[in-house]
């Protein structure tokens, strides 16, 4: 075979093939060796490097899996929380910026459920008055809705919470959780928070301030297309607008503006705020219209609304609400009915019509005047058709209907259209014997010690009304007729365990376990048995004090009631409200069926001083939260557990109640107060009424004094009295009265402080608080109020009638 190097290298030369072959095969042996260590040479550089990126890998593979698995726990994490584990979500809001001072609370729920799966159960929601669940000790209630299906789609309704006090913290934390018969699902309201789940959060008006709501109701279809008219009445109507300590850089203050909240947190201010409904969302029930202090129908929400709303609203209004109305839109015969019954028969003017374009026509209204009614406790205001009613309405006029509307007082400057007058502290002490001064230092209380001798303690004003009790704060006070309550209502078999015989077991216990312990073991030579005989005696003491406890305050009842009748001008009841003692001598739970009611538990805090603010807890419900289970307010089963020996007063209120037998009274007649020939006919129908087993008392409210019907004393409790200063401090003692004297006070107040020197009477609210009661402007001679009362042991019954007897001085 040929050489392929010859023929090309040597051949060309002339050299023999074997000759050039010969260097080649002389040196082919340690070529060969060289070639072997070159290629140990490389495969070992190969080895190193392949260990080399061997390692190199293993190190980056190292430094890079704790990068990887993060962003695979980070990305898994976030796979999960995006992922919402359970089958239903709950969402729920308020229907208002904020809820109206002790009253109910308007709440939208939404079940949000997409599976085609019916799944039926019941929606549980726990109450609790905090920002962070702790437990139980801060629940105020719970609610079970019921029968709830969810099909395929969100699951939405409007609904109420029950008048619950809360403190100062402003805010309810929600838990719930939908049950189902065999699996509950946490209702959290964040998706990533969901084990443990997170509280929906509610935000609450504090007890230290006053919060208005107005229920402004339009007939338009378009959310936010508001009229003129309807937008300049949402901030007119405020009764804030008339205070004379409201912000002078605004002509209407703004409640969520920055800087009023800090202002209105001393409880000197209103805070008012507007909230839009809808028409066709205007409740049928006319308890939850309590959720509202006043209700504006303007934009033809009057034309839209159906027969069962209007009664509602009418039931609302006899028991005290307040209600403007603009007549626009095209309006139906039913639509002027309601209105014709609202200014009652004996309205001077002709009779409202109905024109053919749907328009109203009245004589009144025609000529741009305001129509002013009465009906029963309740206060309208029909507003004439403009387009403009801002530069329509005068500033008196505007004053009057707000003053209409909010049940302000004759005797303040808001109808004339200004602001309301503050007291004059130095005058108002003066009158009640506090000898303070004021001169360019400031205020001062001069002390005399005998001859020329005085001594001057200088005050600020903040510390003088909180001495003696002037509270110039417009928040929410309880009543004071629960301080009688709370003794009067006890049983009459339970009383406390006399000072002697508690001194008498104390004495013998001491005795016991010293001196005859220690002869008596001592002479049987056995004082070790003493570490026995200790702890046994110890045990009999105490088994034999909770026996006489159990004798003494032992009950086979559970406490009296307090029934409380309002009658309307027909002689037919517009509410009621029954204040119940529950005293138990153990342990018990105490449960019972409602319809068509409000139940809550009176509250218990009352803030001692004008300026005394806690970052605590301010007002309490006794730790005993009540348990609602069913469709509040229209037909439910309230549970409450309540402690031994602890009284505990629940109140009941209902609007229009039924089934009620009234006393043989003409309760139509105004003659039967108004004038002394009534008022001895209705004194011989009293006396009729009376019988063994009840005794009855009646009384007369007009303009601040009490005219006795039966010739007793009883309801004479004069506010000069329950008004009286001492040195020390605001001397308010009402538990020192009877009943009879605390319920024609909180009827017919006259305080010169707080929010009911400002106003008469407030809607319906159906609260612990019992403000609502009141029900008479003492400075108004034209109203008028018999009280009727019934006492079986300690179980009252009272009746009350309100009249409105239009006086010559009436400007109404």
């Amino acid at each position: 075979m040929r050489n392929i190097f010859s023929g090309a290298t040597y051949g060309a030369k002339g050299v023999d093939a074997n000759e050039a072959l010969s260097p080649l095969r002389s040196s082919q042996p340690t070529a060969a060796l060289n070639s072997t260590a070159v290629n140990k040479a490389a495969v070992a550089i190969c080895l190193w490097r392949c260990v080399f990126s061997a390692l190199l890998a293993i190190s980056f593979s190292s430094a890079l899996t704790p990068l990887v698995s993060a962003q695979e726990t980070r990305q898994t994490k976030e796979g999960r929380s995006s992922v919402y584990p359970y089958p239903v979500r709950m969402r729920i809001e308020l229907l208002s910026i904020r809820n109206r001072s002790c009253s109910p609370v308007p709440v939208q729920i939404k079940l949000e459920y997409n599976s085609p799966k019916i799944m039926q159960g019941e929606l549980h929601l726990n109450l609790h008055d905090a920002l962070d669940i702790r437990g139980q000790e801060d629940m105020v209630a719970s609610m079970v809705i019921p029968d709830i299906v969810l099909s395929g789609g969100d699951y939405v309704f409007n609904t109420i919470l029950p008048p619950v006090q809360t403190s100062n913290i402003q805010n309810l934390a929600v838990q719930a959780w939908f049950q189902t018969e065999t699996d509950r699902y946490p209702l959290s309201s964040s998706l990533k928070e969901v084990n443990p789940p997170k509280p929906h959060d509610l935000l609450m008006p504090s007890p230290y301030e006053r919060v208005s709501l107005l229920c402004s109701c339009t007939g338009n279809t378009v959310f936010g297309s508001s009229s003129a008219n309807k937008s300049f009445l949402d901030r007119a109507l405020s009764l804030e607008n008339y205070n004379p300590k409201k912000l002078l850089d605004q002509e209407v203050p703004d409640p969520g503006a920055p800087g009023v909240r800090g202002n209105q947190a001393t409880g000197e201010h209103i805070q008012f705020f507007s909230t839009t409904w809808a028409s066709r969302d205007l409740p049928e029930d006319p308890l939850e219209y309590c959720c509202f202090d006043i209700v504006l129908l303007s934009d033809g929400a009057l034309s839209r609304l159906s027969s069962a709303q209007m009664d509602a609203l009418t039931i609302w209004l006899r028991a005290g609400g307040s209600l403007c109305v603009i007549p626009d839109g095209s309006l139906r015969q039913v639509h002027v009915n309601f209105l014709q019954s609202l200014v009652g028969s004996h309205r001077a003017a002709p009779p409202m019509l109905l024109a053919d374009d749907g328009s109203l026509i009245d004589e009144t209204l025609l000529q741009g005047q305001p129509i002013y009614s009465k009906l029963d406790l309740g206060r309208i205001v029909i507003l004439p058709v403009h387009d403009d009613l801002k530069s329509h309405l005068s500033k008196v006029d505007l004053g009057r209907i707000v003053a209409w509307l909010w049940k302000v007082k004759s005797s303040r400057s808001v109808r004339q259209g200004r602001d309301w007058h503050r007291e004059d502290l130095i005058q108002y002490l003066n009158q009640h014997g506090v000898n303070v001064k004021k001169d360019e230092r400031g205020y001062y209380i001069e002390n005399h010690y005998g001859g020329d001798q005085t001594y001057r303690q200088d005050l600020s004003e903040e510390q003088i009304r909180a001495t003696y009790g002037v509270d110039s704060r417009l928040a929410p006070v309880r009543s004071e007729i629960l301080e009688i309550a709370a003794e009067d209502l006890l049983p009459q078999d339970v009383e406390m365990v006399p000072t002697w015989i508690i001194s008498v077991i104390l004495i013998a216990y001491v005795v016991t376990i010293g001196p005859i312990d220690y002869l008596v073991l001592g002479a049987l030579k056995i004082r070790k048995a003493t570490w026995i005989v200790f702890p046994i005696v110890t045990a009999a003491f105490t088994l034999l004090t909770i026996s006489v406890a159990h004798h003494y305050m032992g009950s086979t009842e559970t406490g009296g009631t307090i029934d409380i009748i309002d009658i309307g001008e027909g002689g037919k009841p517009i509410r009621r409200t029954v204040l119940e003692m529950l005293f138990y001598g153990s342990r018990a739970t105490h449960s019972e069926e409602y319809s068509n009611q409000f139940t809550t538990a009176a509250a218990e805090f009352l803030p001692q001083s004008n300026y005394g603010y806690s970052s605590e807890a301010a007002v309490s419900s006794g730790g005993k939260a009540l348990r609602f289970e069913g469709h509040f307010p229209t037909s439910y089963v309230m549970a409450q557990d309540v402690q031994q020996w602890s009284p505990q007063i629940n109140r009941t209120f209902q609007l229009a109640p039924r089934d009620i037998t009234l006393p043989g009274i003409d309760w139509t007649d105004p003659d039967l107060v108004s004038t002394n020939e009534g008022r001895t006919r209705l004194a011989d129908s009293i006396r009729s009424l009376s019988n063994g087993e009840s005794v009855w008392h009646a009384a007369v409210l007009h303009s601040g004094e009490t005219l006795s019907i039966t010739g007793s004393a009883v309801f004479n409790l004069t506010h000069g009295e329950n008004l009286r200063i001492g040195p020390y401090g605001y001397q308010n003692h009402f538990h020192q009265y009877s009943m009879y004297g605390g319920l024609a006070s909180v009827t017919q107040t006259s305080d010169q402080t707080g929010y009911f020197n400002l106003v008469s009477r407030v809607s319906p609210e159906g609260s612990g608080m019992l403000e609502d009661l009141c029900m008479s402007d003492s400075s108004d001679p034209s109203e008028w109020v018999l009280i009727v009362v019934q006492t079986t042991e300690n179980d009252y019954k009272v009746y009350r009638r309100f009249y409105n007897i239009p006086s010559e001085d009436s400007n109404d």
